[in-house]
């Protein structure tokens, strides 16, 4: 449910948990491999610049 978004408040609380902190010391791995997939996206890849209007010397 975490990796398709699901808040961590519905998630402890369909699980069935006493706290969310329950919830975050269980299933910490899975927010931590996605706040890292989320920095990686935030950077696309590098785009080669391109001259304009540029004509090669003869």
């Amino acid at each position: 449910m975490l990796r398709k978004g699901v808040p961590v408040e519905v998630v402890s609380k369909t699980l069935g948990h006493a706290s969310i902190s329950i919830t975050y010391d269980v299933y910490r791995h899975v927010l931590e491999s996605e706040k890292r997939q989320f920095v990686i996206d935030l950077f696309p890849d590098p785009v080669q610049p391109r001259a304009v209007g540029v004509s090669p010397l003869n």
